[in-house]
């Protein structure tokens, strides 16, 4: 599949999986949770109405906590790690 039909593809199944719904809470990954993802750091956590989570990692492989950046009027910031 060409990088197109992959970001495509990822956009797609994303869309599908949060659009329409509400974050219920936000918070950082408990001690539990980052302990069963082999962390030394939180990310912060944003949780649907679904019960999805959706967490930044510092790379695909989620071998560590990230960042997470977001807009707000005009100009970015940093969610951090701790």
């Amino acid at each position: 599949m060409k990088k197109k039909e992959t970001i495509k593809s990822i956009e797609k199944e994303v869309r599908e999986r949060v659009s329409g719904r509400t974050i219920k809470a936000v918070s950082y990954l408990e001690a539990d949770e980052k302990e069963s993802l082999s962390w030394e750091e939180s990310s912060i956590v944003l949780e649907l109405d679904d019960g999805t989570l959706i967490f930044p990692s510092f790379n695909d492989d989620g071998l560590f906590a990230g960042p997470l950046f977001i807009q707000l009027n005009g100009e970015f910031e940093v969610i951090p790690a701790i």
